[in-house]
């Protein structure tokens, strides 16, 4: 990113981010509160690694960070993240009350304990000047918050932000509440299981080793006998050995039981007084009778961890976990806090089947626990012990190094999963055997779950596609909803990949040392709140650094086979609409579209890679199969191109930077690439088809049958549900889906967005129909989240809660296995305009849906909902196609000037939505079967009678039809997306205006002298029936004056036409008021030229007469009015309430107003008509005299202090006015000073 150079890494960090400061959108008062956080350097490559964070106000950003990584030369290698704009033009903060703050951050982790918690400061020790702290109260543990800002679309909000340890005292969340509003912003987990809510768990190096590595197993292995190891650890690693004293506590970690699952304790350790820590131990009943050897063993890997992590580059100055740093940098006073059997014997009921990593924050130093469970095999079987599995040890520990690692790497959906990755890969890793087949079949928690040769994951690990064929492109759906273990999944298979590369590059040893590095180095290097996309790149520029790229085309191998290549692409981490590639780069382009289909209106986002191409932005062509033809410059972002275009469904209009689309279009994209790999030009290709939008109906609702099922009563709740059938939702199935008690489903991943309006849905694939804050009470009887699957083919949600202002809402949606989306809305619903939503969204409630692509929704805007319904029609599963014909042009017709197009279009069992007229296989209007045709409809009774007819006119020259043969068809689509083609009507067009509208200007006559006040007026018509005026316009010299008025009514001109009349008779008359003196534009003295320009319904301007008209302005000499300001004067310093006075007289015309004007601004009217005989005394001819003054008092308390523009503005009856005094272009200078 920048050549070699010298001096400190701050400067160099600092320099290049200013250097970049424009692209970022930020100024050096932004940049002004930027601050080094973090810095450290790896000692095996040389890179010294910066994290800066900002501060305005003496309060820190919660979520800006800037990473940048320079090597041992000084160059910056990577840079990356967010920072923001300085708020101070909002002048110095108040903060509001932190008491509100905190219950809204408790209710947002616990609702039921939330309810009744009563805020109660307390004093205690924190690592944070800022922090304040409130009494725990029923939850976990104390809660600790402090004021920060928190960046919501690009701007900063002050806010709370607070840890919350829910009532389990193992749930911990990061809370940040707005402070103005009390909106939450962002809730974050700092808890990170072994498995999700449904009890999977990992195991491997356990009292059940597989005894051949990489061997499916087909049943249990035997138990193996435990063996004599020394605990002193790595001379490097652990200087001072492991064990401090005679128990298992020492410089790294602290081991104990914690059966009532106490947070943050420091447990009771293990005691051999001899050094020698063999105790009992039997496999099976119950681990908890050897509790001793289990911490042992606990003791012994939790050690394991940090000596290997150290080894391959987590050490003190990255941000280990030591008591003693032993001056190698990073902070100390921060060893791991380790449970064996944690909440066994908790009150009520044990914890079991899971483990966990926790900690009071990310940063070096900050406390981090780890607890391990028991576990058991099932009904009548015997337990199992988290404290005895490498494998989940490792993957807990190795939680606590990618949080410290990797800047807000688990802020986001990819990177929580790539977090649990990373804990599944070090736990696998780290475990086996030398040896083991890089290629072998490796399933997880088998010991933990006893699940032999299956594992607690989705599927065993494996480089065979045949094992496990899960790739990028299943990013959401590796199970049936977004999960951060199974889609962690992705990222393991991706390592696994690598890492068998790499040992058949460089054999066991070696490639296993170099992938255990290489993905730490990673981490390091990585852009802050990472995508998988962004760690493939940090992975590849490790290897750079570390190795002189030695395996570039080994790591592109791994990464492509499971569809991270060179054009996979994702948005940002927290999304699952990814471009999966299985691609390495070549120098032969690539180009592909960013979604697989796209609803028409949606942007169209575009990807192209060409290893051999090196300029900064590329152009390709877009074809759309309605003729449209496009171009589009895509830009370089990293190592592709990437660029974005608007569509349309509207008509085709070439080159215009819009791209049109209709009914199940398809879209191709093409690049010339000019040198391939074989140095010849080839054209790359990509397509996707189109859909067209939900549409909009009011069906009669229809009955609902079965009994409902409350779901919960519990506000800010999340449901994964199962849905009954699976349910199509624009271009995908979902059988699944979550449920939220603020008025949402979606359908991929959990949604967190401190915004609920149009914006924050197009980030998730989702139907809203009340999405805002809601809350259960009291407001209405029997509130809670309700479901129904009592209707065959249907399922019903139904909430029944209350809005922040606690106005009863009652609100349900009802999905079809045909895709239908019925929005209902009962009793209550009203005053949704009043609901309250963060500084900085949009207004909501929100009532929509959307792909979930991230720059498309379908929403509305209702203000009241009571008693009311309607539809989302799906554009697919029609049960009838439209019926259309083609009248007009009739084959082989001659046209001249315009086409009119016209016919019929219906359906039998619903509404056609659109009429699309196609000449040339060009898509040239788009129309509504909307006319009547009760001729065509006395005939054929047919569904949608009389409304069934189309008709439109087009301009052949506009249209750039030449003189000779053409081609068209028309097709109509119902709101289903059902659609029929006529078949294809052959017609010429002659060279020639054609039909030509009538008009004449009746006022002024040729040669008319005018002045003052006038009404210009004539008409203008077609007397072809087909054809209509749409405007008129009246030009003089050439220029259009505004505001002419067309339609009225000409008796006179229409009755003596000849039948049919026009159609818009007789409103064909046109007028244009215009004052010669004053209107503007201006109409000076002198000869002018007059013509009327006519536009038809087919777009097409006509101007008569054929010559101009002309007519003359004669005014005589017109004179603004004058005066001058007596009182205040110029750069006076005004207080209070001030007395202006002054005079102002119009020669030959009256003074009609005067006003008063602060920084061009009107501030109040002056009382005009005082007697100013002084002022007469010294003019002459002056008709107005003496009673020229006028006087006004002017409150200079509701303007601003400091320096302010102050004049008067006189205007005379024939419009002309006149500032005074004219020292400046509004006045003159004075200076408001009240106290």
């Amino acid at each position: 990113m920048t050549e070699p150079a010298a001096g400190r890494p701050e400067d160099l960090a600092r320099r290049f981010l200013e250097s970049k400061a424009s692209d970022l959108s930020l100024t050096p008062d932004d940049i002004s509160g930027v601050f080094l956080a973090k810095q450290y350097q790896t000692g095996h490559n040389g890179v010294t690694h910066m994290v800066f964070r900002q501060q305005f106000q003496g309060i820190e950003v919660w979520n800006a960070e800037w990473v940048t990584n320079l090597d041992r030369n000084g160059a910056v290698i990577s840079a990356g993240g967010t920072l923001y704009a300085n708020p101070a033009s909002s002048g110095q903060v108040t903060p509001g009350s932190s008491l509100s703050a905190v219950r809204s951050a408790v209710k947002a982790v616990n609702p039921a304990l939330g309810a009744n918690f009563a805020p109660m400061q307390v004093a205690r020790a924190t690592r944070r000047a800022d922090a304040i702290v409130f009494a725990a109260g029923d939850f976990g543990s104390d809660i600790e918050g402090r004021l920060v800002w928190f960046g919501l679309r690009g701007m900063l909000r002050l806010a709370w932000a607070f840890t919350v340890t829910d009532q389990d005292a193992v749930s911990r969340y990061a809370v940040v509440v707005e402070d103005s509003s009390g909106a939450i912003l962002d809730k974050a987990e700092l808890t990170f299981f072994a498995t999700p809510p449904t009890g999977q768990v990992f195991d491997k190096g356990s009292p059940q080793p597989n005894p051949t590595p990489g061997i499916r197993l087909i049943s249990a292995p035997p138990v193996v006998d435990r063996v004599t190891v020394p605990l002193v650890g790595d001379v490097v690693a652990s200087p001072s050995g492991w064990v401090s004293g005679n128990g298992t506590a020492g410089n790294n970690a602290i081991i104990g039981e914690n059966r009532l699952a106490q947070d943050f304790i420091t447990p009771q350790t293990t005691v051999a007084p001899d050094g020698t820590f063999s105790f009992a131990f039997t496999a099976g009943p119950n681990p908890l009778l050897f509790s001793d050897a289990v911490n042992v063993n606990l003791f012994y890997w939790i050690n394991r961890a940090h000596d290997l992590h150290y080894q391959y580059g987590f050490d003190e100055a990255a941000g280990n976990y030591q008591q003693d740093n032993f001056g190698r940098g990073g902070s100390g006073g921060d060893p791991i806090l380790a449970y064996s059997h944690y909440g066994a014997a908790l009150t009520g009921s044990p914890l079991l089947v899971n483990s966990f990593f926790t900690s009071r924050g990310s940063d070096d130093g900050d406390a981090s626990e780890v607890g391990m469970f028991a576990s058991f095999s099932g009904a009548g079987g015997f337990f199992t012990d988290g404290a005895l599995d490498a494998e989940i040890i490792i993957h807990e520990y190795t939680h606590g190094v990618s949080t410290r690692l990797v800047r807000q790497g688990y802020s986001t959906f990819q990177g929580r999963s790539m977090g649990e990755a990373w804990s599944d890969f070090y736990g696998l890793e780290y475990t086996l055997p030398s040896g083991a087949p890089p290629d072998g079949v490796y399933p997880a928690g088998q010991y933990f779950l006893q699940a032999w040769g299956t594992g607690g994951r989705s599927r065993p690990f494996s480089t065979s596609l045949d094992v496990n064929p899960i790739t990028y492109a299943n990013l959401g759906s590796v199970i049936s909803s977004p999960e951060v273990h199974a889609d962690g999944e992705i990222w393991v298979e991706a390592l696994m990949e690598i890492r068998a590369n790499l040992v058949a590059q460089f054999g066991d040893d070696e490639g296993r040392r170099r992938v255990r590095m290489l993905v730490m180095d990673g981490m390091k290097l990585s852009v802050p709140a990472p995508s998988m996309v962004d760690m493939r790149d940090a992975i590849l520029l490790a290897d750079r650094v570390d190795f002189d790229g030695k395996s570039q085309s080994q790591l592109w191998a791994g990464f492509a086979k499971r569809g991270l290549g060179v054009l996979a692409y994702s948005s940002g981490g927290d999304t699952v609409h990814v471009v999966a590639s299985f691609d390495t780069p070549s120098a032969t382009g690539r180009v592909k579209f960013y979604d697989d289909s796209i609803v028409n209106g949606e942007p169209l986002r575009v990807l192209l890679a060409d290893a051999n191409y090196t300029q900064p932005t590329v152009k390709v062509q877009l074809t759309s199969v309605v003729g449209d033809r496009e171009e589009l410059v895509l830009v370089r972002s990293g190592s592709i191109y990437v660029g974005t275009i608007p569509t349309t469904t509207g008509a085709v209009t070439r080159n215009n930077g819009v791209l049109s689309l209709s009914t199940f279009d398809f879209v191709n994209v093409f690049y010339v690439d000019f040198s391939n790999e074989s140095g010849a030009v080839q054209v790359m290709i990509a397509s996707i088809p189109t859909q067209v939008p939900y549409a909009l109906t009011v069906p009669q609702p229809a009955p609902v049958t079965g009994a409902e099922v409350r779901l919960t009563t519990s506000s800010n709740a999340r449901l994964s549900l199962s849905l009954p059938f699976a349910f199509p939702f624009y271009s995908k199935k979902y059988t699944s889906a979550q449920v939220y008690t603020n008025g949402l489903i979606s359908f991929d991943v959990p949604v967190s967005s401190a915004c609920m309006d149009s914006t924050a849905l197009a980030h998730y694939a989702g139907i809203a129909p009340l999405w805002t804050t809601l809350t259960f009470g009291t407001a209405q009887t029997n509130e809670g989240l309700f479901m129904n699957v009592g209707t065959a083919g249907k399922v019903v949600f139904r909430w029944a809660a209350e809005t922040q202002t606690g106005a009863p809402v009652n609100f349900s949606v009802t999905l079809s296995q045909d895709g239908a989306i019925d929005f209902s809305y009962g009793a209550g619903n009203g005053n949704l305009a009043l609901v309250p939503t963060a500084a900085g969204c949009g207004s909501g409630p929100t009532t929509g849906i959307s792909n979930g692509h991230d720059l498309f929704s379908q929403s509305v805007r209702l203000l009241s909902l009571a008693n009311f319904s309607f539809r989302w029609e799906p554009p697919f599963n029609y049960s009838s196609v439209p019926q259309v014909t083609l009248e007009a042009p009739v084959a082989n017709a001659t046209v001249q000037g315009v086409l009119t197009v016209s016919g019929v279009a219906y359906d039998s069992d619903s509404t056609v939505s659109r009429v699309d007229i196609v000449i040339d296989d060009i898509e040239r209007a788009v129309v509504g079967a909307t006319l009547p045709r009760p001729d065509f409809c006395a005939q054929h009774n047919v569904h949608g009678c009389p409304q069934v007819g189309f008709q439109t006119n087009l301009d052949v020259a506009a249209l750039n039809l030449a003189p000779g043969i053409h081609t068209i068809r028309v097709r109509a689509t119902n709101l289903r997306a059902g659609f029929s083609d006529t078949d294809p009507v052959s017609f010429a067009v002659s060279a020639g205006p054609g039909r030509l509208p009538k008009g004449a200007i009746e006022f002024p006559a040729a040669g008319a002298e005018l002045s003052g006040s006038v009404v210009f007026s004539g008409y203008a018509y077609f007397d072809d029936p087909a054809l209509t005026v749409r405007r008129v316009d009246v030009l003089i010299d050439g220029l259009t004056y505004p505001n002419t008025t067309y339609g009225v009514t000409r008796n006179d001109i229409c009755s003596p036409l000849p039948t049919p009349r026009p159609l818009n008779c007789s409103g064909v008359g046109w007028t244009l008021a215009y004052n010669t003196q004053t209107s503007l534009p201006p109409l000076p003295d002198g000869p002018h030229s007059m013509q009327i320009r006519v536009q038809d319904d087919s777009g097409r301007f006509t101007t008569l007469p054929d010559a101009p008209m002309a007519f003359t302005v004669k005014n005589g000499a017109q004179q603004a009015p004058l005066g001058g300001l007596i009182s205040p004067k110029p750069n006076d310093r005004l207080t209070g309430i001030v007395n202006v006075s002054g005079f102002a007289y119009s020669p030959g015309g009256q003074v009609s107003s005067v006003t008063l004007l602060v920084d061009g601004a009107l501030r109040g009217i002056a009382s005009y008509g005082s007697p100013q005989p002084d002022i007469c005394a010294s003019l002459t001819g002056v008709e107005a005299c003496p009673n020229i003054g006028f006087s006004a008092l002017l409150d200079t308390t509701t303007i601003p202090n400091g320096p302010h523009v102050f004049g008067i503005r006189i205007t005379n009856n024939q419009g002309l006015s006149r500032i005074v005094p004219a020292l400046d272009s509004a006045g003159m200078n004075v200076v408001i000073d009240n106290p």
